[in-house]
Parts: structure tokens; C-alpha cells; sequence
């Protein structure tokens, strides 16, 4: 339950149709980890949220430092953009043989289709379908697995009945988020903040 924190918008029981009494999120960051030997240690954070300040769909990779990175240095990272633009982002910190010189490595990649004639990514998948070209699809398999872990957050959610913090609209989400990447002395990466 200290791993979950749930958040509403300010203006959200204003929206038409929607109780003043409601208690329904529209913010969810999450803490998690496999129970797996290989992943021991290695924390797993997920957020999502309505009227945050930007509409951005992206998965960070942040590695471990290296013994000889100072502590202020921002650690290496690999950066999958998905939406608005599907991009990869590369951010390494290199040191220079055995001196104390290092040199930043960094490179943004478009993996959009850029060329004439390309689909709409909606399109493409209908086209996927008709094909029977699974690779863009869960597997039923991950789809129960996806449904496991959400059943067991929503579960924890209602026994615990973990409270809705409020945040304002256009903001990053409610404070109490950042809670969760600082267990692990991390905190939340934003390309764009």
C-alpha cells in the first residue's frame, strides 16, 4: 500500500456528469518489483495521469553508476519515446581511458515513418490484423499476466482504501508521488521538464 499513490485533478468534480462526492482516480504512480532473483533490488516505476502537464508516453532505462561517476552526475540512460513522437534517446557518460576526463555521448533517433505514403499508426494496425501479423499484439498469456498485477494494485487499493491526493490541473501530478522514487534515492525523469 506505501507503494501506491493515487491522485484527482483539482477541476475534476467540476467536469460535467461527475458526482462532488466522487472518488475516482485520474492519477496512478506505482512502485514495483519481480519477484525474481535477476531483478532483485532493481525497483520498477509506473505513472500515469489526466491533466498533467503534458500528454507524453515514455519508458526510461536507468543503468547503475559506475564506482567512478560522481554523485551529482546524472546516471546513463536509454529512453524508448513512444508518444507524441516514437523516438529512442541515448544518454551515456563516458570516461576517457584512466583520466579524470569524461565525455557525454548523446543522440536522439526518430523511429517514425517519415516518408510519403506511410499509414497512420491506427491504420498500420488494422492492416496488422487483416494480415494476422501478430508482433504489434499482446499474447493472451501477457494479457492474463497484465490483468494479474492490476487485479492484485486494485485489490490493495480497496483493502487498504489508500487516499486520493489532489493535484492542480497542469501540473506533474500530486507531490506525494515522489515518495516512491525516493525509497530507492531515485527520483521521477521527465524528458521535457
Amino acid at each position: 500500500a506505501t507503494d501506491i499513490v493515487l491522485g484527482q485533478y483539482a477541476g475534476y468534480k467540476q467536469e460535467n456528469g461527475v458526482p462532488s462526492s466522487s472518488k475516482t482516480e485520474t492519477f496512478v504512480a506505482l512502485r514495483l518489483s519481480i519477484d525474481r532473483e535477476d531483478w532483485q533490488g532493481i525497483p520498477i516505476y509506473l505513472r500515469t495521469g489526466k491533466r498533467t502537464h503534458e500528454k507524453h508516453t515514455f519508458v526510461t532505462i536507468e543503468l547503475k553508476k559506475f564506482d567512478w561517476q560522481p554523485k551529482n552526475q546524472e546516471p546513463n540512460r536509454l529512453i524508448v519515446e513512444i508518444q507524441p513522437l516514437p523516438r529512442f534517446h541515448i544518454k551515456l557518460l563516458n570516461k576517457l581511458g584512466f583520466s579524470d576526463r569524461y565525455q557525454e555521448v548523446s543522440t536522439s533517433d526518430s523511429i517514425a515513418c517519415d516518408i510519403e505514403g506511410c499509414l497512420p499508426d491506427h491504420a498500420s494496425l488494422i492492416l496488422d490484423a487483416i494480415k494476422g501479423d501478430k508482433t504489434h499484439f499482446l499474447s493472451f498469456p501477457e494479457i492474463l499476466a497484465t490483468w494479474t498485477v492490476t487485479d492484485a494494485v486494485i485489490g490493495m487499493i480497496e483493502k487498504e482504501k489508500i487516499k486520493l491526493n489532489k493535484y492542480e490541473d497542469g501540473s506533474g501530478g500530486p507531490t506525494a508521488q515522489h515518495k516512491l522514487t525516493k525509497k530507492d534515492g531515485f527520483h521521477w525523469y521527465d524528458i521535457h521538464v
